[in-house]
């Protein structure tokens, strides 16, 4: 493969993407569908920014789960407020013209913020593929400090992966800006924006891919916890009683069901939780149709660029959709979750009233 050409071609349909040819150099064009997409990109904040305020008012509502709901939503937002500004900015006018560094800028933000959205649907599959597989080692290990270890995790991740890339750019491979225009993708080497192309972009959206149909499966093949209380036959045995049981505990004994959950006392928290695991199988459901939707098309037109196949067309349906799906995220969590969409109710329509 001719890979100075596979970079030249797809930095100039960057280039064409970022900065449309105008009739007149910087200045704006307007339209209905300029006003409407501007509109589009700038809503998830009040959505989001509205979910992530009952988060802050009612910190209860901050499970080891809805960590991972709260990462999607924090990047979504960072998004709106540090990346589509520039992104507007590149669709409106014909040339760059704010500057060599809002260019560098324009780069991160495309990579570790547009990227950490997809990540972030990653951390939530992967997070029910945990829940539906071992449900008992995730309701005893999975705890409120892991869940946000791994999302740090993530966001160390993404700048380990992007930062050398766009030091490469700034350095050695960019022109001017002046001239050339900015270039979202970086003009680093074509080696740099494949792998980058593939593990921040395309490999998030496998892993939902593969992980869906799983936790479907083993979803609907949780069986309810039944508890067995412990029949009290020896001193032992009452000894035992008297101390205290760990929520969770399983049953060891051979031949027992791995569900069965041993204890004089009866523990509804394990078999309520299993229920609330099943229950955030739809908000999985939900997201992975927002993933395909809101990641698919604009991956799939990006990946295929770095082999010289244009497919015109798809990019500006696959940004519409990467902007508009983002409205939707926090609002398939609070119709799905029961104490979320009780916090909506006390705080946005029982205040109001």
């Amino acid at each position: 493969m001719d890979t100075n050409g596979s970079v030249f071609n797809f930095s100039g349909r960057l280039d064409e993407i970022a900065n449309r040819t105008n009739a007149a150099a910087d200045v704006a064009t307007w339209n209905f569908w300029t006003i409407f997409n501007i509109f589009i990109q700038f809503s998830p904040l009040l959505t989001n920014g509205g979910v992530l305020y009952l988060f802050a008012r009612e910190p209860s509502l901050l499970t080891p789960f809805t960590v991972y709901a709260v990462n999607l939503f924090i990047a979504n937002i960072i998004t709106v407020i540090f990346h589509n500004p520039l992104d507007v900015v590149g669709k409106l006018y014909s040339t760059w013209w704010i500057g060599n560094s809002l260019c560098t800028m324009a780069q991160y933000t495309s990579y570790v913020f547009c990227g950490g959205m997809c990540n972030a649907h990653a951390l939530i599959a992967m997070n029910r593929l945990w829940a539906v597989t071992f449900p008992v080692s995730y309701l005893q290990k999975h705890q409120l400090k892991f869940a946000v270890g791994v999302c740090l995790s993530m966001w160390i991740y993404l700048n380990i992966c992007v930062i050398p890339g766009i030091l490469l750019d700034v350095f050695v491979y960019r022109p001017p800006v002046e001239i050339k225009g900015s270039n979202i993708a970086t003009d680093a080497p074509y080696e740099w924006l494949l792998i980058m192309q593939m593990l921040i972009f395309n490999l998030p959206i496998v892993i939902v891919l593969l992980v869906f149909p799983v936790v479907c499966w083993k979803a609907f093949r949780v069986p309810a916890v039944r508890v067995r209380p412990k029949v009290e036959t020896n001193i032992t045995s009452r000894q035992t009683a008297t101390r205290p049981i760990e929520a969770g505990t399983v049953a060891k004994t051979g031949g027992q069901d791995a569900n069965n959950v041993e204890g004089p006392v009866a523990n509804p928290a394990i078999k309520v939780s299993l229920r609330k695991i099943n229950r955030n199988f739809i908000v999985l459901c939900l997201m992975t149709i927002g993933v395909l939707a809101r990641f698919a098309p604009d991956q799939v037109y990006f990946t295929l660029l770095l082999f010289n196949i244009n497919v015109p067309g798809i990019h500006p349906i696959g940004s519409m959709l990467f902007e508009f799906i983002s409205i939707l995220d926090p609002i398939w969590l609070v119709l799905t979750l029961t104490e979320l969409r009780s916090a909506f109710h006390r705080v946005y329509i029982l205040r109001s009233g």
